[in-house]
């Protein structure tokens, strides 16, 4: 049996159950070993030296497998080195990190196409595309035996992010609730006082900070998830809502940049930045506003994409099936044995 070590700055278990990628490598490959660093910092901005120190104390091992952010590269004699791109960064700090890191990989692992296309021509080595797994026992449809412990309100849109107006696209989620009268169920990352008209507070909900097993409640309790992101790695929120049957508008980025609408849901495609093709969809009257400025761009891609899509949805949501459309490829039944052929081959 091989030895081989996972080196990250924790294991990421969600509170409450569930798993993120780590965990469940270490639950499916014989002989890897947790090394991550969560029982010497609690910071990756620490771990530099992190590696070296490992191998001082343990020798070296057949291979890694590491993230390909935030670590500066390693090198090994013999053993051999799989890294995982699972965050994109603009910094140029960070990208020349990541392009050290995976030019000196053996292999190197994308979680999505979008994040394969971000990086194809940012580094040397071949980029391969294997997505996450979701836990589809621990996502599911709502029954009879659930309750709504949450007073989530009916036929409510999901939403699920932070509040980082380019990444998420929390900007485009609020010019949605000024536009339409649908409820909506909005979970944030972090605790933040929001400050709403009165005429929204009758149907927006605020969550902050969720455990899985409370998320879980929340998610089935909802009708439609809706992605307004610019950027994702891959989308795991909306794995997650489809694995709990909920249809899913999104925007055409993570792992939606490959789908087509269809049994899962919708997918919108725009170009947010250049302005061309927001003018592309403008109806004759407002075409005499020829250049839009792109503060303005959340309002077409709302009006012109978002609410149409939605509308679609509500009105065939007998159409769509997610769960069971997800469930082959992204769940962790789907994605298990390709993993553990990949470190195996390695």
């Amino acid at each position: 049996m091989r030895n081989g070590w996972l080196v990250h700055d924790r294991l990421q278990h969600f509170e409450g159950g569930g798993k993120y990628l780590w965990p469940w490598l270490l639950e499916w490959v014989p002989g890897l070993q947790n090394k991550c660093a969560e029982d010497k910092c609690g910071h990756i901005e620490f771990l530099s030296d992190y590696y070296e120190d490992l191998i001082n104390e343990y020798g070296e091992p057949d291979y890694i497998v590491r993230d390909a952010t935030y670590w500066r590269p390693v090198k090994l004699k013999k053993g051999k080195i799989l890294s995982v791109i699972n965050c994109i960064r603009y910094e140029l700090a960070y990208q020349k990190l990541q392009k050290e890191v995976c030019n000196g990989s053996n292999k190197v692992i994308a979680v999505s196409n979008f994040v394969k296309d971000y990086y194809k021509n940012k580094i040397d080595n071949e980029i391969e595309v294997l997505p996450i797994g979701t836990d589809f026992n621990l996502f599911k449809p709502l029954n009879k035996e659930d309750s709504n412990k949450f007073n989530v309100l009916p036929n409510s849109i999901l939403w699920v992010g932070d509040m980082t107006t380019f990444p998420k696209g929390f900007d485009i989620l609020l010019r949605l609730i000024k536009e339409t009268q649908y409820n909506f169920c909005v979970v944030l990352k972090r605790n933040v006082n929001i400050q709403m008209p009165e005429e929204y507070k009758k149907r927006v909900k605020f969550f902050t900070q969720l455990p899985h097993k409370d998320l879980t409640n929340v998610v089935k309790n909802c009708k439609l998830f809706l992605c307004t992101s610019r950027i994702e790695t891959l989308h795991l929120a909306s794995v997650e809502a489809g694995a709990c049957n909920l249809p899913i508008v999104t925007t055409n980025v993570g792992l939606h940049k490959e789908e087509k609408s269809g049994k899962w849901g919708e997918v919108v495609d725009i170009e947010y930045i250049d302005t061309s093709s927001i003018y592309q969809c403008l109806n004759k009257d407002d075409k005499a506003q020829l250049n839009i400025p792109i503060t303005e761009s959340n309002k077409v891609i709302v009006r012109y994409y978002l609410i149409p899509a939605i509308e679609k949805v509500f009105n065939n949501y007998d159409y769509y099936s997610p769960r069971e459309y997800y469930y082959k490829k992204y769940s962790t039944d789907a994605v298990k044995d390709k993993w553990i052929d990949l470190i195996d081959k390695l």
